[in-house]
């Protein structure tokens, strides 16, 4: 989504990213040069940043269904997009030469 984030919006996330930082410890590199810290962890980025949440919560709204359109029908689709939750709010940082290149990284 283009510019969904504005320059105020992500100095809040680098803000909340120290401040995850002061109260539970700077995360150990995922890999060498990669940083990943969770926002989301112990409810920080929803009780700091309750608007910005509600925005990536009200994103499921802004799906294009065209592509369940053959195997699901609209309202199918709506139905298990209503039902999405914001689970997990990421910082990943790289340095040069890093990256998060793993084959059997995944989310569930």
């Amino acid at each position: 989504l283009p510019k969904f984030l504005s320059s105020e919006d992500i100095k809040r996330c680098f803000d909340l990213r120290d401040e995850h930082h002061l109260r539970l410890g700077t995360p150990r590199l995922a890999r060498r040069g990669w940083q990943t810290t969770y926002l989301s962890a112990g409810g920080l980025f929803r009780a700091r940043a309750p608007d910005l949440h509600a925005r990536l919560r009200a994103l499921r709204r802004n799906v294009d269904l065209s592509p369940f359109s053959d195997t699901t029908s609209a309202a199918d689709a709506r139905a298990v997009l209503d039902g999405l939750k914001v689970r997990c709010i990421e910082v990943h940082e790289g340095e040069p030469g890093g990256s998060l290149n793993d084959p059997r990284h995944f989310d569930n």
